[in-house]
C-alpha cells in the first residue's frame, strides 16, 4: 500500500443535537497529505515528471505527474 502521507487539516465539529438538546463532537480527518501535495504541483513540477518519463519512452498524465510529485515529497520528509 502507498504511503498517503497521513491526515492533512484534520479538526473536529461540533454538531447540534435538536432532539438531545446537546452537542455531538464529531473529528474529520480531512484530505490526505499525498492529495494535498499532488494539488500543489506546478507546472513546472509536472514538466520535470513528464520529462524523466518521456526520457524513458514512458508517457505519463499531468495527473499522474502530480502524484509523482506528491509521493517524491511524502519520501522526502521520511528521510
Amino acid at each position: 500500500m502507498k504511503n498517503d502521507g497521513g491526515a492533512a487539516f484534520p479538526y473536529f465539529r461540533e454538531i447540534p443535537e435538536k432532539k438531545l438538546d446537546e452537542v455531538m463532537t464529531v473529528f474529520h480527518p480531512g484530505m490526505k497529505l499525498r492529495d494535498w501535495f499532488a494539488g500543489q504541483a506546478n507546472e513546472e513540477d509536472v514538466r520535470n515528471w513528464t520529462k524523466i518519463f518521456a526520457a524513458n519512452n514512458v508517457p505519463i498524465t499531468r495527473e499522474e505527474a502530480k502524484y509523482y510529485y506528491a509521493d517524491a515529497m511524502i519520501a522526502e520528509r521520511e528521510r
